[in-house]
């Protein structure tokens, strides 16, 4: 079989998207380890990824794993509003 070479753009939503499945199947460690590595393979859409992250985590009810990806969107982007409210609803829950 011939290898593919996809672009940092598809790797990151093709990983992306795994980690939306494996947390609404929760399979927590798994989700957050193929996040991490969407945003390896295409860094330019970190904090997109990451805010994803935070509402899938917000959408399941899981308010810890909500929070802790917050704080890894909020650093890679400080200026979006939303992220700190996400990130005050998974401490309060």
């Amino acid at each position: 079989m011939a290898q593919q070479n996809r672009t940092p753009e598809v790797k990151g939503i093709g990983y992306s998207s795994l980690g939306e499945i494996y947390i609404r199947t929760n399979r927590i460690p798994e989700a957050e380890e193929v996040f991490d590595i969407a945003v390896k393979a295409n860094p330019s859409q970190a904090a997109v990824y990451l805010r994803n992250e935070t509402i899938f985590f917000y959408q399941v009810g899981n308010g810890q794993e909500q929070a802790e990806a917050a704080d890894k969107a909020i650093a890679a982007d400080p200026t979006r509003a939303s992220l700190y409210y996400f990130k005050g609803q998974g401490l309060a829950s």
